[in-house]
């Protein structure tokens, strides 16, 4: 329309046509320019929604394999307990034995320490019986009788 203007010569026409024309031209630039900087917002978005992504993912493998180091930890302690339980028992069981065979070893040497004890009483008694028998016989021999 502003080419047909300007060829049948309405330059009062032409002027408004051109103000308007500029004014559509700037309109339509900020416009692009509001389209151009939304593209870069999204891209800008787009990329921080990837950084992000990135990082939840990042930290989701993180966690999942702390969580099974942590899973093999348990498994582990709980195989080493286990271990010491059955350990603790072994040396319970074998605790006992030796307990049992302390006390029947121990009745034993009190009975023959008892016994002991008898046999040495016994053996003094033979002795002084003998010494007494002898000190008799050496008396009767210093001191005759008297006729």
């Amino acid at each position: 329309m502003i080419l047909r203007k300007r060829l049948f010569g309405d330059d009062a026409n032409l002027e408004e046509d051109s103000t308007s024309m500029d004014a559509k031209n700037n309109l339509t630039a900020r416009a692009d320019l509001l389209r151009t900087a939304e593209s870069d917002n999204r891209l800008d978005d787009m990329r921080m929604f990837s950084n992000e992504e990135e990082r939840h993912d990042l930290l989701a493998n993180e966690l999942l394999r702390l969580t099974s180091t942590m899973r093999h930890n348990f498994v582990l302690a709980g195989s080493v307990l286990k271990d010491d339980n059955l350990t603790l028992n072994a040396m319970h069981s074998v605790a006992d034995s030796n307990r049992a065979n302390l006390e029947r070893e121990g009745k034993r040497l009190e009975h023959h320490a008892s016994k002991s004890c008898f046999e040495w009483t016994m053996l003094l008694m033979v002795i002084f019986i003998i010494w007494s028998f002898i000190a008799m016989i050496i008396v009767m021999k210093v001191f005759p009788k008297r006729a």
